[in-house]
């Protein structure tokens, strides 16, 4: 219900994560986003180093679509609807879920898969996004900076 920038977040790591409310790929993430958001939570009143945003691009999405999905999902963080997929464009992101890291100067540092595990059944997983959010945070360059992402083509309209 209200507009967003990363212009806003000037100092903060900005994580945008390309979703799809109805796609169980973006589903098989569910419980390993709630463990990021959680992970870079902050008491009421601090100013986050990390922000966490979802990016509804596909051409499906509404925004009481947004709010259900949420609710479901119980994601701690904000679903943002992208009418006519006109950030994704922007931002070349064509599949979901794909991270985006966006560092403290507003500079993209990492594109690519949240982890190695789209299927969600390795004991033990290559953490992609977590990892290039630490690397950002302590000034590093990520490594890899882009990987594959395995999951749905967007549909724009």
């Amino acid at each position: 219900g209200k507009s967003h920038s990363i212009g806003d977040h000037k100092g903060q790591v900005v994580v945008l994560v390309a979703w799809n409310s109805r796609g169980p790929s973006s589903a098989a993430y569910v419980d390993r986003l709630r463990s990021l958001a959680k992970r870079y939570a902050v008491k009421r009143g601090e100013k986050p180093r990390v922000v966490i945003y979802g990016l509804a691009s596909n051409h499906f999405e509404t925004a009481a679509g947004l709010k259900a999905a949420r609710k479901r999902t119980k994601l701690p963080f904000p679903l943002l609807l992208d009418a006519g997929g006109a950030i994704a464009k922007r931002v070349k992101t064509f599949s979901t879920p794909t991270a985006l890291v966006v560092d403290q100067k507003g500079v993209l540092r990492y594109r690519g898969a949240i982890d190695d595990d789209p299927q969600g059944k390795k004991n033990r997983r290559q953490q992609f996004l977590k990892d290039a959010v630490e690397a950002v945070l302590a000034g590093r360059d990520p490594s890899p900076n882009k990987t594959k992402v395995t999951g749905f083509r967007i549909r724009f309209k």
